[in-house]
C-alpha cells in the first residue's frame, strides 16, 4: 500500500446539513484496520509544512472548501477540489472536448448512441478502473435517492424516466459492453450530451457501491476520501481552509509536482501573498491587474470570456416575479460602467443569457442600456412596493463581485428598490437557495464551446440547474429542438427565437461576460486559465 493513497484525518469535521437539498450522505467505509491507521499516522508525521517541498504549488480558492462529494458540490471551491481528485469521462480544455476517463468516443450516424472506450488506468488504491464504475456512478447520479445536483443531465438517456420513477432497476440506456467499453443510448440526438457529462464525476464502485446514496451528503468519507483517480489526490486537511494533494502514482495523467496545496484566501490576502511568494496561483481583482503586471513579480494572464455573470432570483418567492421588475433592474444598472470601471474593460455587456454564439443573436433584441427613468416607469407599471426589501446575496471575498454588488446596491436604491447586501458562506447560501429564500444572487453561467444548447440546463422547466424556477413551455420546445442537430442553418432561427424570449422574460439578469485574470509565480510553468484551473493541474510544473 502506498502511503500517498491514505487519508490523514488531522482535523475531522462533521458537516451538518450544508447541502442545497436535504441530502444526508452516509458512511462509505465501515471501519479501518489498525495497520492502515498506523500507516496513516506515519504519513502524517512525515508530511511537510505547506509550501516547503521543492516542487510544491499553492493555489488560491476564493471560497472555503467543504467536501469532495461530487453529487452535492454547490460552491466553486468544492467544484475545484472535486475536479482534481475525481474525473469525468470527458474534459473541456480551451473550449474543446478532450479525453479524460474515456480515451475516445464515437457517436452513431444518427447521433442517438455514443460508445466510450475507457482509459487504461487504476484507482489510487491500485484497483482497476472499469466500465462497472462508470455505470454505477451514472446511475447514482440519476437515482432520485441521491438528490444530486446534476442527475437531470441524464434525462435524455433511454430508460432514465423508468429508472427515476422506480419502474426499472437500472437505466437501460447505459450499458457496459465489456470492462473497458460503455455505450449510452439517447432518446433523441443531442449535440450537448458531452457537455452534460462534464458535471458527472465517476467514483469507485468498490468503495461506495455498498452504501446508500441517500446518505452521501455530509459524509465524512467524502470529506476525507480514501480513493481517487485524478493526477493528484487528497492527502489531508492541513486546516479547515487548506487541503494537501499528493501525486497519484496510479494515474495515467502527468503529476510532476510533490504537493499541491489548495487554500481559501480572500482576494486582498491572495494578492499580498502573490507578491511575497507565499502563494503561487491566485485570481486577481480586475482593478489590480495592471498594477500587478507593472510590478512584474508574477505573471499575469487574462482568461477568455468564460461565462456571463448574472443576477438570479427565486421567481417562486414572488418578489421579482413580474418580468417588468426584472427589466427595470437591468435598466437601473449601468452595466457598461461596471465593465469599464470595476473590471477595467475586461468584459462585455450582453442583452440576454444566450450571449453566444453571434449567429444565435437576432438584430431586434431590446438593449437594456442604463436608463434609470425607464426603470422607474416599469416599476410604477408593476405597482412596485418601495418598502419591499430585496436582498443581494453574495459570498464575500471575491473582489470583483464584491465591488459589483456594491454598485448594484446603490443604483437599485436610486430607482426605489430597497436593496440590501446579505453576506453568506456557501452552506448558508445553499440553504437560502434550497428554501427559495434568495432575491438576487450573483452567479456565473458558461456556454462550453459557445454551444447555445448548454443553456438548456439553466432555463428548461425541469432542468437540473434551473435555480430560478423559471418555466416557459414555448422556450422548452425550442431548446429541445435546437439540440437535435448541429446544422447551423437549422439551428439559427430556433435559437434566435429562444433569445427573443429570454430577452423579454429575463429569468436571470445578465450583468457582464467575465474575463477573469490570474497571477502565477514566475517559477510556475504550464498554468493557463483557458485550459483550466485546479482541474488542469496535470499541466503544471516548476521551472528548472
Amino acid at each position: 500500500m502506498k502511503s500517498q493513497t491514505l487519508v490523514v484525518r488531522d482535523n475531522p469535521i462533521t458537516l451538518e446539513g450544508s447541502s442545497m437539498r436535504s441530502h444526508a450522505l452516509g458512511r462509505v467505509i465501515a471501519g479501518v484496520t489498525a495497520a492502515v491507521v498506523a500507516t496513516a499516522m506515519l504519513a502524517a508525521c512525515s508530511s511537510p509544512e505547506p509550501g516547503t517541498g521543492t516542487k510544491d504549488i499553492r493555489f488560491q480558492l476564493f471560497q472555503a472548501p467543504t467536501s469532495f462529494d461530487p453529487f452535492h458540490a454547490e460552491g466553486a471551491a468544492d467544484g475545484e477540489i472535486v475536479g482534481l481528485h475525481f474525473r469525468s469521462l470527458v474534459a473541456n480544455e480551451s473550449q474543446e472536448f478532450v479525453p479524460s476517463l474515456a480515451s475516445s468516443w464515437e457517436f452513431t450516424p444518427d447521433a442517438k448512441s455514443v460508445t466510450f472506450t475507457l482509459a487504461e488506468t487504476n484507482w489510487s488504491d491500485g484497483k482497476p478502473f472499469t466500465s462497472a464504475d462508470v455505470v454505477y456512478s451514472l446511475e447514482t447520479w440519476a437515482d432520485p435517492a441521491t438528490e444530486s445536483l446534476h442527475g437531470g443531465e441524464l434525462a435524455g438517456v433511454v430508460g432514465y424516466d423508468e429508472f427515476v420513477a422506480g419502474d426499472a432497476p437500472s437505466v437501460s440506456g447505459i450499458t457496459a459492453l465489456d470492462e473497458s467499453t460503455v455505450q449510452i443510448d439517447l432518446k433523441e440526438p443531442s449535440v450537448v450530451f458531452l457537455s452534460n457529462l462534464l458535471y458527472l464525476k465517476v467514483i469507485p464502485q468498490h468503495i461506495y457501491g455498498e452504501l446508500d446514496s441517500a446518505d452521501f451528503a455530509g459524509s465524512e468519507e467524502f470529506r476525507s476520501p480514501t480513493v481517487g483517480i485524478g493526477p493528484y489526490i487528497f492527502s489531508r486537511w492541513v486546516d479547515d481552509d487548506q487541503i494537501e494533494f499528493v501525486p497519484n502514482p496510479e494515474s495515467n495523467e502527468d503529476h510532476p509536482l510533490d504537493h499541491i496545496y489548495a487554500q481559501y484566501l480572500t482576494g486582498d490576502v491572495a494578492r499580498a501573498q502573490l507578491q511575497t511568494g507565499e502563494i503561487d496561483i491566485a485570481q486577481l481583482a480586475s482593478a489590480d491587474v495592471e498594477t500587478v503586471r507593472q510590478e512584474d513579480v508574477v505573471d499575469v494572464q487574462v482568461g477568455p470570456g468564460i461565462g456571463v455573470m448574472s443576477l438570479y432570483t427565486a421567481l417562486d418567492n414572488g418578489k421579482l416575479a413580474d418580468a417588468r421588475v426584472r427589466q427595470a433592474i437591468l435598466y437601473a444598472i449601468d452595466r457598461q460602467a461596471i465593465v469599464d470601471n470595476v473590471l477595467n474593460g475586461n468584459g462585455s455587456v450582453p442583452q440576454s443569457m444566450l450571449y453566444t454564439p453571434e449567429w444565435a443573436t437576432p438584430d431586434d433584441l431590446t438593449d437594456y442600456d442604463f436608463d434609470p427613468e425607464k426603470a422607474k416607469t416599469l416599476l410604477a407599471e408593476a405597482a412596485w412596493d418601495a418598502s419591499t426589501v430585496v436582498y443581494l446575496d453574495i459570498i464575500p471575498g471575491q473582489p470583483d463581485r464584491d465591488a459589483v454588488m456594491n454598485v448594484v446596491q446603490g443604483q437599485l436604491a436610486a430607482v426605489g428598490i430597497d436593496a440590501q447586501l446579505r453576506a453568506s458562506q456557501p452552506a448558508q447560501l445553499t440553504e437560502l437557495v434550497e428554501n427559495r429564500e434568495f432575491d438576487l444572487l450573483i452567479s456565473i453561467m458558461g456556454l462550453v464551446g459557445s454551444e447555445p444548447g448548454n443553456i438548456n440546463r439553466r432555463f428548461m422547466c425541469d432542468a437540473s440547474s434551473n435555480i430560478s424556477g423559471y418555466c416557459n413551455p414555448e422556450l422548452d420546445a425550442l431548446l429541445l429542438e435546437g439540440v437535435k442537430t448541429d446544422d447551423q442553418s437549422v439551428r439559427e432561427p430556433i435559437y434566435q427565437e429562444a433569445n427573443r424570449i429570454l430577452n423579454v422574460d429575463q429569468p436571470a439578469m445578465p450583468l457582464y461576460v467575465e474575463q477573469p485574470a490570474y497571477g502565477s509565480a514566475k517559477r510556475v510553468t504550464g498554468f493557463d486559465p483557458a485550459v483550466g484551473t485546479l482541474n488542469a493541474a496535470q499541466h503544471w510544473n516548476i521551472a528548472g
